[in-house]
């Protein structure tokens, strides 16, 4: 009803309706809602419901329209207090937030910038090089959450990005990093067996025998090799 009767245009607007409109406005606490504000109005006026104004009485029409023109006057005086939504054409309306979003994209471009970086996947002792086209969907990935979605840039929500980007690397690389720790882990594994073995230099193989001769012994590939054949 505030809305209706401050952003309306009030001298235009027909004296009976608007006493009635300006009787729910200002009088709080009205039975019902104010429903009944009319019929109230008839009573006052002496008026049949069922008629039309153009037969009521002038003295009636002259009385109704004195009192629209006090609620006028107060009308306005309220219209100066009130702080009324501005409307906006489609073109300003896209400006705003045009202007709005490009406010918030420098705001976190530093995070942006850090996020997208992503050089390296880390997971432990293990890093892996990150190609440039996983940091062109890392890119796409902070837009779609933080600009299209319109996600808070906060700590949480940052953590939550994150894991998001690291964990779909893995999903999408994960047979060739599987690949590469397993290799890894049989280099580890050589090294051990050979420090252990005290063949941490390359193998002399062509030994002298008792006899002069010379014997071939295997290296730790051949022998493991053989053990293995053997289990």
């Amino acid at each position: 009803m505030l809305q209706e009767i401050v952003t309306g245009n009030a001298d235009q607007m027909d004296d009976f309706d608007l006493l009635a409109k300006a009787e729910r406005l200002f009088n709080k606490r009205l039975p019902e809602g104010g429903r009944y504000v009319k019929d109230v109005l008839y009573k006052r006026y002496g008026i049949d419901p069922d008629s039309k104004p153009e037969e009521w009485d002038g003295a009636t029409r002259t009385q109704i329209a004195m009192d629209a023109n006090v609620w006028r006057t107060k009308i306005g005086d309220l219209r100066k207090e009130v702080d009324l939504p501005k409307v906006v054409s489609k073109e300003e309306r896209e400006k705003l937030q045009a202007d709005s979003l490009a406010k918030k994209m420098q705001a976190i471009s530093p995070v942006r910038e850090q996020f997208t970086k992503f050089d390296k996947f880390s997971l432990g002792d293990f890093e892996w090089q990150v190609p440039d086209d996983y940091k062109q969907k890392a890119s796409e990935m902070f837009d779609g959450m933080f600009i299209q979605a319109g996600m808070d840039m906060n700590e949480k929500n940052l953590a939550v990005a994150i894991r998001t980007r690291d964990s779909n690397f893995l999903y999408e690389n994960f047979g060739k990093i599987r690949e590469a720790i397993v290799k890894q882990a049989q280099t580890d594994l050589q090294a051990k067996i050979d420090a252990e073995l005290h063949n941490t230099q390359p193998p002399n193989t062509a030994t002298a025998t008792d006899q002069g001769e010379q014997q071939t012994l295997p290296g730790i590939g051949n022998l493991v090799e053989t053990l293995m054949r053997k289990r």
